[in-house]
C-alpha cells in the first residue's frame, strides 16, 4: 500500500530526530575524551614529557575536527528537519484546497448559473412592480383625502386669524335665518357693539374666506 505524502514526510522526521540525538550523544562523548586529554597534557607539561605532550595535542585536535563535523551534520539535519514540515504544512494547504474545490464544484452543480440569473431577474422585476403599485395607491389615497385636509387646514387658519384679531364673527355680523348664524345673530342684538366700517370689511372678506 502507498504512503500518504504526510506518512512519509513524518517517517523522515522521527529518523532525522533519531539521527540528531545520536550525533549529540557522540559529541558529549567526544567532549569528554577531549577534557581527559587536555587534563593528561597539564600533568605532561608539568612533568616535562614533551613528545607525549605532542601526541596528546595531536588528539585533542583530531578530537576537535571531529566535534565540528558532527556540529556541522547536524546543522545540515535540522534544515532538513524544516524543510520537511515546511512541505508538511504545504501539503496540509493543498489537501484543504481541493476538498474546497470539491465542495465548491458540488455547489456549482447544485445551482446553475442561468438558472440563478434568472431567479435575481425575477426577483428584482417583481420587487419593482410591488414598488409601482404600492407608490399608485399612495398617491390615490393622497389625493382623495387631500381635498378634505386642505379644507380643515382653511378652517383652522382663518379660525386662527380671527382669534389674533378677537373677533366675533357671529357676533359682529347681521342675523341670517337659521343656523349657528342666527343663533350668533341673536346673541349680537342681546349685545349691541359699535363696529367700525373698516372692521366690518374686514369680518365680510373673512366670512367670505370661511365659505369658500
Amino acid at each position: 500500500m502507498l504512503k500518504t505524502p504526510k506518512e512519509v514526510a513524518r517517517e523522515n522526521k522521527r529518523e532525522i530526530t533519531r539521527a540528531r540525538r545520536e550525533l549529540q550523544r557522540e559529541t558529549n562523548r567526544l567532549q569528554n575524551t577531549q577534557k581527559q586529554q587536555e587534563n593528561e597534557i597539564r600533568k605532561l607539561a608539568a612533568k616535562g614529557e614533551k613528545t607525549a605532550l605532542r601526541q596528546y595535542a595531536k588528539n585533542i585536535v583530531k578530537t576537535r575536527n571531529q566535534v565540528n563535523k558532527i556540529s556541522q551534520m547536524d546543522a545540515t539535519l535540522s534544515a532538513l528537519e524544516s524543510e520537511i514540515a515546511t512541505i508538511t504544512t504545504n501539503q496540509t494547504m493543498m489537501d484543504v484546497m481541493v476538498k474546497t474545490t470539491r465542495t465548491l464544484e458540488r455547489i456549482n452543480r447544485m445551482i446553475p448559473l442561468q438558472g440563478f440569473q434568472q431567479t435575481m431577474m425575477n426577483f428584482e422585476k417583481n420587487k419593482d412592480i410591488n414598488e409601482a403599485k404600492q407608490q399608485m395607491m399612495e398617491d390615490v389615497m393622497d389625493s382623495a383625502f387631500d381635498g378634505e385636509a386642505d379644507e380643515e387646514e382653511t378652517d383652522q387658519l382663518v379660525d386662527q386669524v380671527l382669534g389674533e384679531l378677537n373677533i366675533n364673527i357671529a357676533s359682529q355680523m347681521p342675523s341670517v335665518t337659521g343656523g349657528p348664524l342666527a343663533a350668533g345673530g341673536a346673541r349680537a342684538a342681546a349685545k349691541p357693539q359699535a363696529v367700525s366700517t373698516a372692521d366690518a370689511d374686514l369680518e365680510a372678506r373673512l366670512e367670505a374666506l370661511r365659505r369658500n
